[in-house]
């Protein structure tokens, strides 16, 4: 770890402590957030957090809350991928980058954020979601900016598995639960009973979005849409 790097983080993380990091950068994908249209009284009111996850083009509407002594650290999310925005109806869950580090950190960052989805169904996606993420370790090296990495499991699964800066990425992908409930097949209702399970393993992701349960059916099965029987 460089020294900045260090620096940074002991910034943030004084003494060991836990801290607040508070995420409002959902407008990147989902268009503006009701209550969020007028970006500088609200993100004035979280003064009191470590640190606040923007997308950089929010950081011109914003700058005067970073601009004091004792202001929130500025986290920058570095890229852009089809899985956030799920209004869109995407299907392929592809990363590219927004900005580089030494970027996010011309705008003021603090400490970049980076996304990657895996497990997308195509390798060749895969391949790129990790040389994207790469690409941003490189860089944040270079300018001497400490790195967050999230790691979602597919396109449309809303649900984060770990963080890099505390477990290995394989780590989270041998041991994370969820993971090893659907590389088990370990599904419930009709496709825990499906004779498929195990090759298919169907839409973990429509089934979350339907059911609340990432090991649900999933409802654009046509074996689960004929009514095929649980056990």
């Amino acid at each position: 770890m460089s020294t900045g790097e260090s620096i940074r983080l002991q910034r943030l993380f004084d003494g060991g402590q836990n801290v607040v990091v508070v995420a409002i950068d959902h407008g990147l994908y989902n268009g503006p957030r009701p209550g969020f249209e007028d970006l500088g009284p609200i993100v004035d009111r979280l003064r009191g957090a470590d640190a606040i996850l923007l997308s950089p083009g929010m950081v011109p509407h914003v700058r005067s809350v970073f601009e004091h002594r004792g202001a929130p650290a500025m986290m920058l999310r570095l890229n852009w991928g089809t899985q956030y925005a799920t209004q869109w109806g995407y299907h392929e869950s592809r990363s590219v980058p927004m900005i580089s580090a030494a970027q996010a950190v011309a705008l003021g960052a603090d400490i970049v954020l980076v996304g990657m989805s895996i497990k997308t169904g195509s390798e060749l996606v895969d391949a790129e979601n990790v040389a994207q993420v790469a690409r941003c370790v490189a860089e944040k090296r270079e300018v001497g900016v400490p790195i967050v990495g999230e790691v979602y499991p597919a396109g449309f699964l809303p649900l984060a598995l770990g963080n890099i800066r505390s477990r290995s990425l394989s780590d989270i992908y041998r041991n994370d639960p969820l993971l090893r409930a659907i590389r088990a097949a370990r599904f419930a209702g009709r496709c825990g009973a499906c004779d498929y399970a195990d090759l298919c393993g169907g839409s973990r992701a429509r089934a979350y979005a339907a059911t609340g349960d990432p090991l649900g059916d999933d409802p654009a099965c046509p074996l689960v849409a004929a009514g095929t029987p649980a056990a």
